[in-house]
């Protein structure tokens, strides 16, 4: 084997690991019987450009476009399921704490939206 093959080979092999490091977590809100915000290529859930986006209108714009106050998306490869219904919070928040005391959260008082990343 030439020093080529070699440095190609392992190339292929880098690409073969991004790919599939950015894809393992696609499927698991499939189950949760809520919409799901489908990925954007390799990248999550769009908008991918983020920078020219607000964050809660483009939430705001996914709640009306499913119709209901939960749905999931992919941040990244992360898997997240976004709510804005108070039943829920207060399930997550208060009588289940001790289930979901590394969770992201955050509350966002103006939508009463709460964003919780799962693991």
């Amino acid at each position: 084997m030439d020093l080529a093959t070699i440095v190609l080979g392992g190339i292929f092999t880098l690409l073969l690991l991004l790919i599939w490091h950015l894809t393992k977590n696609r499927g698991e809100l499939d189950g949760l019987g809520i919409p799901i915000d489908k990925p954007v290529g390799l990248l999550g859930s769009g908008p991918i450009d983020l920078h020219n986006h607000v964050l809660h209108k483009v939430d705001q714009g996914k709640f009306r476009k499913f119709g209901t106050k939960t749905f999931g998306k992919y941040d990244g490869v992360v898997p997240v399921v976004v709510t804005m219904d108070p039943e829920i919070m207060k399930s997550v928040l208060v009588k289940n704490f001790e289930n979901f005391s590394d969770i992201f959260a955050e509350v966002s008082s103006n939508l009463n939206m709460l964003f919780v990343q799962c693991y």
